[in-house]
Order: C-alpha cells, then structure tokens, then sequence
C-alpha cells in the first residue's frame, strides 16, 4: 500500500496499523499531496502491487533500536530515519522479504525525521 501511495506522490504523515492473528488487519493513513485517485482505482493498484514482488535496497541513514523486553508478544522496532518519499514503502518491502509480520505499527513525521515504531513476530507468532 505504502509504495502505491508514495507512486502517486502522497507522503505518509502518520499511520496506525493493527492486525490479528486471522490475517485482518486495519491500516489507518494520514497523507499530504496532491488529491489521491478514485478509491475504487487506488484499491486495484493497492492490490496489483500486493501481487507484485518489490526489490528491497539499502536503507542508509535509517537508526534501528531494538526491545525484546517490552512486550511479552512482540519485538519492538524503533526507527529514526530522514523523512523522504518511499520509506515506509521500503522499509515494509524489507519486512516482507524476510518474513517480519507487522502486528502493530505507529508512523510519525517531524521536522524531516520520520519517526516509527513497529511491533514484530515471525510469521508464526514469535517474538
């Protein structure tokens, strides 16, 4: 989702994300730019790229901060990185190729650093 609403040059300025252990998940995007497309053809292009595989590049200047310790369900991701168009694209190509589920996640921007945290397992539930 993340990279087809980076393709159409909106970015990101908050997002909240939530998933159960069914496979539902909520994904909540707060975005600025221009006006994004019909809902109907952002959904199709949402799906087309879900489908598509995506190549994952180094994420240079991206600060990674580790906690095992507070969740018992989850790791917790901390990143500090420059804010730029694509990020959380990349960085959820990046959990994708190596089997990172995301069961939780808060994206915030400020003052050109992007500022997110995610909460982690495997694919099949562990920390």
């Amino acid at each position: 989702m993340a990279a087809t609403l980076a393709s159409d040059e909106l970015d990101v300025t908050r997002a909240d994300l939530a998933t159960w252990s069914d496979g539902a998940a909520l994904e909540v995007f707060t975005l600025s730019g221009p006006p994004p497309p019909p809902p109907e053809a952002l959904a199709r292009r949402i799906q087309e790229a879900l489908d598509a595989p995506r190549t994952v590049l180094p994420q240079p200047g991206v600060g990674l901060s580790f906690d095992h310790r507070g969740s018992p369900w989850h790791s917790v991701l901390e990143i500090d990185a420059p804010e730029r168009p694509g990020l959380l694209a990349d960085l959820a190509a990046l959990f994708r190729a190596t089997g990172i589920a995301v069961r939780s996640a808060a994206i915030k921007s400020h003052e050109g650093r992007a500022y997110d945290t995610f909460e982690l397992t495997t694919s099949e539930g562990r920390k």
